[in-house]
């Protein structure tokens, strides 16, 4: 049995999941994993180890452009503890991508040599175009989409990757910059909850960044839409259709979800931890 691990720093939290697998692991121990590989789909998987740590790389990143120095000593810390749980775990090859924060930041590359000399990670900084491939891979392997049209949109901290399937293989994929820790960040800085004139800011900003996509999404037409996504899967679970939809086990009720943003939008974010059970870098992102 081989096992691997894929490491995310997003714009919201570090994540660390080890798995093992049927499949051969590569010549050389501890290696990197190297992009584009084909993931069969009968190959098995069990998980080992999931850690999440909540280092909000996008906190400064998106307003002023750089990682702030506190902020890339947190994410290398958590790193070090990566490492030690692949260590534990006996990983022969992970890999470990960065997303839309140490994309954008002019100091990214300090991240990615300090990963690297203190934790002994090689950090890999990915295009959104390749964000969108590595979500169409997971999803393809987990839905039976052959036979369908499906749109994948993953809200990330940083990004929204939008991908048009058309009977499993895309069609179209686009990055935008839309990601919840970015719209807190610009439209939201420490406002403890989102008025009228806040939430009119929101949803310009959010028709700007989308009105690029819209042309392509107007020709075709879909069967499902599937969210990814932290946020996404905890609206899931806040506004849920009853007995799943379509034969997946998850679905969002999108009138259940209407009403509940005016809630969300009129609490602050202790209330919403407090109301919906949520972790405190959930509660203040999930309107």
């Amino acid at each position: 049995m081989a096992r691997f691990a894929a490491l995310d720093l997003g714009s919201n939290a570090l994540r660390l999941r080890i798995v093992e697998s049927s499949g051969a692991p590569p010549a050389s121990a501890q290696a990197p994993l190297a992009a584009g590989g084909k993931i069969e789909k009968d190959v098995n998987f069990r998980e080992v180890a999931n850690l999440r740590v909540p280092v909000r790389l996008g906190s400064e990143v998106f307003v002023t452009g750089k990682l702030a120095s506190g902020t890339i000593g947190q994410a290398c810390a958590a790193l070090r503890d990566f490492r030690t749980a692949m260590n534990e775990h006996a990983v022969d090859a992970y890999r470990a991508t960065a997303t839309s924060a140490v994309r954008e930041a002019r100091n990214g590359a300090t991240l990615v040599e300090r990963a690297r000399r203190e934790a002994g990670i090689e950090l890999e900084v990915i295009e959104g175009v390749e964000e969108a491939r590595l979500i169409q891979l997971a999803v393809v392997r987990r839905l039976a989409l052959e036979e369908r049209r499906a749109l994948l949109v993953d809200v990330g901290g940083g990004s929204t990757e939008l991908t048009v399937l058309d009977r499993g293989q895309a069609t179209f994929a686009m990055s935008l910059p839309l990601g919840t820790v970015r719209m807190l960040e610009t439209y939201l800085k420490d406002a403890q909850t989102v008025d009228d004139a806040r939430a009119m800011l929101l949803e310009e900003g959010i028709d700007r960044a989308l009105a690029e996509a819209i042309p392509h999404l107007r020709k075709a037409s879909f069967d499902l839409v599937v969210g990814t996504g932290g946020n996404v899967e905890t609206l899931a679970e806040l506004c849920p259709v009853k007995g799943g939809h379509l034969g997946f086990p998850k679905a969002i009720d999108t009138q259940l979800a209407q009403k509940l943003r005016a809630r969300l939008f009129a609490m602050t974010a202790a209330e919403r931890q407090k109301q919906f059970s949520l972790r405190p870098d959930r509660a203040d992102t999930i309107g």
